[in-house]
């Protein structure tokens, strides 16, 4: 074997040498780039259920905080007191109460709220 041979034969091991290392080297890097795991505080929030709420409704029995509950939903109906066509008093019968019944028979007399009055709920809606 010639000089210039074995010369050339050194130059490119070298080379394959170089070449395999680098491979290993990004290989490497690649592996350790992870994404990395954060770890946070997480604040629990919890929303009442309709349970809670119409446990609560028996609480809220005055004029000055009253809630009705009507087919299976919560109002709060404070501030409509002076507008009630029924009168304050009929209203104020029913705080805290379920008051469906009187609501769809307007007290017994067989009539039923007129659907404008449905519509005027909504904006006393809780739950």
């Amino acid at each position: 074997m010639s000089n210039r041979y074995l010369r050339q034969l050194s130059q490119i091991s070298i080379i394959n040498f170089a070449v395999f290392f680098l491979v290993l080297l990004i290989l490497a890097t690649v592996q350790n780039k992870q994404a990395p795991i954060v770890k946070r505080k997480v604040r629990q929030v919890t929303v009442p259920t309709i349970r809670d709420i119409f446990g609560e409704l028996h609480m809220h029995n005055m004029r000055s905080d009253c809630w009705i509950a009507l087919e299976g939903h919560i109002y709060n109906v404070s501030t409509y007191f002076g507008s009630h066509p029924g009168g304050d008093q009929e209203l104020e019968k029913y705080c805290g109460k379920d008051a469906t019944q009187a609501f769809q028979t307007q007290d017994d007399q067989g009539k039923d709220h007129s659907p404008d009055a449905y519509a005027q709920l909504q904006q006393f809606l809780i739950q």
